[in-house]
């Protein structure tokens, strides 16, 4: 069966489902996790919480960067890494393991190594890939694929409040203006801008939004006493940690997979449909910077999400785990 080498970008341990996407990947025979870089605030913390699953699933030696903390002409809403308290429960690498300033030197490295054989699967905000990709702008076209979980292009029934108070707005609210921004674009609109550059040339860029996997999400019940069976003992205790955190300050006391699905289209074609067109990030209006569009086209250089098969999906997660 074809491996595929992949390098993961990912805010870990903001909500668990980029735990989930790591784990999944780790398991899967078909895998080959070349790297995992973190990004946003706390970037140590979350490596080594990204660490400590990596030891948990008995592959302790995964390559595991801190990237950017900061973002580009904007103040950074995802300051703090929300679940850094379970590092005084798991086994995890000491922060002298983790090379500081080295993320986009290794992802760069990586890429021009592997030529056509690396997908980047960016599941949290895209201030590390910007900036890479302005510093080479060749690596592109170097990537096997590139997968992002970002932007948001249908609005439907999973769509929530979308407008702001006058006060007493929560930071997520803020930072998309109550949803009307994807959160992983927004939090660094102009770096996402850099990545849909239309100078760039992929062999393929896609899109999974939001809005596609809003709707698929087990309540805490349903994952106890079901999945959290086959899953690795710190990935469960992730999971019902942002439980209590998302239940007291999300409202969403949901086990959600967010970035599990975008990683898995991946590697099974049926979890997704995908339509080419070209996807633009508002860059110039300091309030929508980050607001994503699509214009289908036929010949455009980018994909997005349409459609979803939960069912899929499951199928496709719960089989790596034995």
């Amino acid at each position: 069966m074809e491996k595929y080498k992949v390098i993961l970008d990912t805010d870990f341990a903001t909500d668990v489902d980029d735990a989930f996407a790591l784990a999944y990947m780790l398991a899967n025979p078909n895998v080959e996790v070349m790297g995992v870089v973190c990004v946003t605030g706390e970037a140590l913390e979350r490596a080594q919480l990204a660490s400590a699953l990596c030891i948990d699933m008995g592959q302790p030696d995964i390559p595991i960067y801190t990237g950017l903390e900061t973002c580009i002409l904007r103040k950074q809403y995802q300051y703090e890494c929300p679940q850094k308290f379970l590092l005084d429960r798991w086994p995890h690498r000491d922060a002298s393991d983790f090379p500081r300033c080295e993320a986009i030197n290794f992802m760069r490295k990586t890429i021009r190594e592997n030529p056509g054989e690396i997908i980047l699967c960016c599941i949290g905000p895209l201030s590390d890939v910007g900036i890479l990709f302005q510093i080479d702008p060749e690596l592109p076209s170097l990537l096997r694929g590139m997968q992002i979980l970002g932007g948001r292009f249908q609005y439907n029934e999973y769509s929530e409040r979308s407008w702001l108070k006058k006060s007493g707005n929560t930071i997520g609210n803020e930072a998309t203006l109550a949803q009307v921004l994807d959160w992983n674009v927004c939090i660094d609109g102009i770096a996402s801008a850099m990545v849909v550059d239309p100078s760039h040339k992929f062999n393929y860029l896609r899109f999974v939004g939001d809005e596609m996997t809003m709707g698929i999400y087990m309540t805490r019940e349903e994952f106890n006493t079901g999945l959290a069976k086959k899953l690795p003992p710190s990935l469960v205790d992730m999971a019902n940690a942002w439980v209590e955190i998302g239940g007291r300050d999300f409202d969403r006391p949901l086990v959600h997979f967010h970035d599990a699905i975008g990683v898995a289209t991946n590697f099974n074609p049926n979890i997704c449909e995908f339509v080419r067109g070209t996807v633009n990030i508002e860059m110039d209006s300091p309030t929508l910077r980050g607001f994503t569009t699509f214009v289908e086209d036929p010949e455009g250089p980018h994909q997005i999400a349409v459609k979803v098969n939960p069912d899929e999906f499951f199928k496709e997660f719960t089989s790596v785990f034995k």
